[in-house]
């Protein structure tokens, strides 16, 4: 994501209909937009030193003219688009000027799949309700360009929500297969990017195929390292102030990082367990805060893990006190 960040633009059209309009009405209007320039300013170059990055307005453009979109959408779509950033944004106006696009042209795939984040993020309404609505909006979007990446993404993702807490064993399994499939058409697609190899390994995880799903998040984990993820305002919204390192793709792969130790603990190869548990725990990372909680969390499962070698390999249990203590782990007795 360290790709060249536009700053987003601010278009103020100042009509001058009277006469009395002083020039310090004019440069009181001048230094508030100056100053919400530079606040954006900020936040997009600290971004970039983030590693994210953007879509910009003439990206946009081209993209949806390939598409056939007429002109007075794309410009609809690029207002609403550049509004979805601001601090405190009326998300329901955000959704009409995305609604305004679509009408506009019913083609504009990136306003659909706009709204579909939008019900995602912001709906009131019961979560599985707005999934199933999202779906719509995605599916549709797909429809229209059967190669725009962010609408399998986020139909994985739909699929994947849906997929938690399902007692219903046939709606469950209809979930985890469409979520393959749309996982596995995503690598069809866009071989060298990370995000389907992610999804695809988590099917394979909750099949029980270990050694599958080891090979998938291996995968997985390279690309994240090896690449730099871009987006459309819309997709981060407000988050863009506060929480952007969690949206790059470095921030991905350290997580599933811990993804494969789980993988590793649940199919039972602790000694593969042991030496990778204590690989993560000693990574430096940015940000080391972010995964203090992971890392105390698993070491409280590894220590109860060592345990269970106490009598049965007492060589390797003091080996891993050992490698505990020179990490600074406490141990119980301590």
């Amino acid at each position: 994501m360290k790709r060249k960040i536009l700053i987003k633009k601010f278009l103020l059209l100042v009509m001058i209909m009277i006469t009395n309009i002083t020039f310090t009405t004019a440069n009181q209007v001048e230094t508030t937009k100056n100053k919400e320039m530079n606040k954006i300013k900020t936040v997009l170059e600290n971004n970039s030193k983030m590693d994210i990055s953007y879509y910009s307005e003439n990206e946009i453009r081209t993209e949806l003219k390939k598409a056939g979109v007429n002109s007075k959408s794309i410009e609809a779509f690029i207002i609403a688009n550049n509004n979805s950033i601001k601090k405190n944004i009326d998300i329901e106006q955000v959704k009409k000027e995305f609604l305004k696009a679509i009408e506009l042209d019913n083609k504009n795939y990136l306003a659909l799949d706009a709204i579909g984040r939008i019900i995602v993020l912001y709906s009131k309404d019961n979560a599985k309700n707005s999934y199933f609505e999202a779906i719509k909006y995605f599916e549709k979007a797909l429809k229209i360009n059967p190669k725009f990446e962010n609408a399998y993404k986020h139909l994985i993702w739909m699929y994947y929500n849906l997929s938690i807490d399902e007692e219903d064993n046939k709606k469950l399994n209809d979930f985890l297969e469409k979520r393959k499939a749309f996982s596995e058409q995503l690598i069809k697609l866009f071989s060298e990017k990370p995000e389907g190899y992610d999804s695809l390994y988590g099917y394979y995880s909750d099949k029980e195929d270990y050694d599958k799903a080891t090979t998938i998040i291996k995968k997985a984990i390279e690309l994240y390292f090896k690449t730099k993820a871009k987006y459309y305002y819309y997709e981060l919204g407000d988050d863009i102030h506060s929480s952007e390192y969690e949206y790059t793709n470095e921030h991905s792969g350290n997580i599933l990082e811990f993804h494969l130790l789980e993988i590793y603990m649940d199919k039972g190869d602790d000694k593969k367990t042991f030496d990778y548990f204590f690989k993560l725990y000693e990574k430096k990372r940015k940000k080391p805060d972010t995964y203090s909680g992971l890392k105390s969390d698993f070491a409280a499962r590894i220590k109860d893990l060592n345990e269970k070698y106490k009598n049965k390999d007492k060589k390797l249990y003091q080996e891993n006190l050992k490698r505990f203590k020179a990490l600074g782990i406490k141990l119980d007795n301590d």
